[in-house]
């Protein structure tokens, strides 16, 4: 019969596809096939013959598949794969009975699709994978071999592909078996034993996944991916100093592809937290391709995060002689300054970063810079002519604007601040910390109290919110076994915290628990010697007669921190 083709487009797009795929005979060809479609194209009143059977099939099928029938879909899509032997509706049929979960007829059209194009290797894969499900293996192995005999030089590819469905297949140790069948009959290909290892490591077997990964190596000795593979099972097992020794054995052995090498080590220490030794490879990573930006960006960034603000300033300013990272060396190149108190200098930095993420944080950084030099209205007035349009910056300004006011001692004025950012955002838990620290200030407890509780509702192990909670009853007021409460809860959630553990100290000095609070506040101490946690610990060594020990930790402070109000108001308490 003949039907136009625009009316069948009106019926289904995807019908019109099917159409236009199977709307010649069987034995027309290619040039007679193209000869028919640009006569559809240019005449819209072009008609071409469609076996009314077929038709018929295609309209059923994707009937039923916009009611989710999906059987009857499956079993017409099936019909005309087999009525019109063309490979794209043999994989539809394929596909939807794979969806349906109708396996006998996902294996017919799955077979049916690799019969009629041998060498596609999505067909030879979906059989592969269906006869794993139906249990042949006896069947699924000749298959997977012709998968790999047909990729030729794409067989890693093609093998990857295939691991990466045999590793969500529910039924794991059919998978494992018919891969450690296939690994058995081609015991030397490398790709195999490759693939193997992957699925093993995918399938936390992770001992088989390294014999597995060896036997690759022993067959190809400078595999880059192998080598990278190795090392990531190395990791797993949780031996990752020996995942370090193997990359540096074969860095010392002079590995091909050195430069992928070390790129994979570099990141393999960055995601062991082994910061030194990844910027020691990021260096020389550097130095071996002096062009590569990203390189030296990475070289730059961890020279900075370790306080070699040399390094990070000679990385940052060959990176600022490119245009690619020009805008975020400049940014860097800012930090250096600024740590070394190089302000004006810092801000010149900061002010070439004119677009991108950077920007606000170096107009912030800027700001900040102003309030480090005293010039507080300044700096305010340069956090105010920021314009922000996202919430996330809006609350950064919001905070710092907060931040220069109680540096200033302006602490009402802070407290204010906080009240209008509250209003524009309210329930924002960091607004809320920041205006009970105002708060404490200009001591209204009341307000600190229900701003730090309203956080805890909201977020119960908030540490920060308990802690400050803690301290500030313990030191402010004499609610002293509801401080330790809070207290306690902060140190179980963070022990090594020095705020914390200073809190508990002074929590335990306030009840009078005069050992206790100096083991904690030794042991804060120990992890950083904060001014405010001197203070305490030099009072409690005073009230416990060891004065001469007391004068020794505040002078301490006093040398690292000269003329700080905090040690100099507790040695006038005692009369020093």
């Amino acid at each position: 019969m003949k039907i136009k083709i625009l009316c069948v487009a009106l019926l289904s797009p995807l019908l019109l596809f099917a159409c236009s795929t199977v709307s010649r005979d069987k034995g027309s060809s290619k040039e007679n096939q193209e000869t028919a479609i640009s006569k559809t194209s240019d005449d819209p009143q072009a008609t071409t013959s469609i076996p009314p059977k077929l038709l018929y099939s295609i309209l059923v099928a994707e009937i039923a598949l916009k009611r989710g029938e999906l059987d009857i879909a499956v079993e017409y899509y099936l019909q005309a794969a087999r009525d019109t032997r063309d490979p794209e509706i043999a994989k539809r049929a394929t596909r939807i009975a794979e969806f349906s979960q109708s396996n006998v007829e996902a294996l017919e059209s799955a077979k049916l699709w690799t019969d009629i194009d041998p060498k596609n290797r999505e067909a030879r894969q979906a059989l592969v994978i269906l006869l794993l499900r139906d249990k042949k293996l006896n069947e699924a192995l000749p298959q997977l071999e012709t998968l790999i005999s047909n990729a030729g030089e794409d067989q890693e590819l093609a093998l990857m592909q295939l691991v990466a469905q045999l590793s969500r297949e529910k039924d794991k140790e059919a998978a494992i078996e018919l891969m450690e069948r296939l690994v058995k009959k081609q015991s030397n290909n490398a790709f195999a034993h490759f693939a193997f290892s992957h699925l093993n490591t995918r399938s936390n077997r992770l001992e088989q996944a390294m014999i597995s990964v060896d036997q690759a190596l022993q067959i190809k000795s400078d595999w880059l991916d192998a080598m990278v593979l190795r090392a990531r099972i190395l990791q797993l097992q949780g031996k990752n100093e020996e995942a370090v020794g193997y990359y540096e054995a074969q860095i010392a052995k002079g590995a091909t592809n050195i430069v992928n090498l070390r790129t994979s080590f570099a990141r393999m220490l960055m995601d062991v937290k082994d910061l030194n030794k990844a910027r020691e490879q990021y260096v020389i990573l550097s130095e071996l391709q002096p062009d590569n930006d990203d390189l030296v960006y990475a070289a730059g960034l961890l020279s900075l995060q370790a306080d070699k603000t040399d390094d990070a300033e000679k990385f940052f300013k060959r990176l600022h002689k490119q245009k690619s990272r020009k805008i975020e060396a400049s940014f860097y190149l800012g930090q250096v300054a600024e740590s070394n108190n190089k302000f004006e200098e810092a801000a010149q930095w900061y002010s070439e970063v004119s677009r991108g993420e950077l920007y606000i944080d170096a107009q912030m950084r800027i700001a900040a810079l102003l309030s480090k030099q005293k010039q507080f209205d300044k700096a305010i007035d340069s956090i105010r002519s920021i314009r922000v349009s996202s919430s996330g910056d809006k609350l950064k300004l919001y905070l710092l604007e907060g931040d220069v006011v109680l540096d200033a001692g302006r602490y009402r004025e802070a407290f204010d601040i906080y009240n209008r950012a509250l209003r524009d955002m309210p329930d924002e838990s960091n607004l809320l910390y920041a205006r009970a620290l105002a708060a404490e200030k200009i001591d209204r407890l009341d307000i600190l109290e229900d701003d730090l509780r309203s956080i805890l509702k909201s977020e119960p192990n908030n540490v920060q919110a308990l802690n400050a909670l803690g301290y500030t009853l313990a030191d402010r007021t004499e609610r002293y076994d509801e401080a330790l409460f809070f207290i306690k809860r902060a140190f179980a959630l963070e022990p090594k915290d020095a705020a914390v553990v200073d809190s508990m100290g002074w929590v335990h000095y306030r009840l009078g628990n005069h050992k206790e609070a100096l083991i904690y506040l030794k042991a804060a101490m120990d992890i950083i010697g904060d001014v405010e946690i001197a203070a305490h610990f030099g009072e409690v060594l005073w009230v416990t007669n060891r004065k001469k020990e007391a004068i020794e930790v505040w002078n301490q402070a006093l040398e690292e921190s000269p003329n700080n109000n905090v040690i100099l108001d507790v040695m006038r308490r005692f009369g020093l």
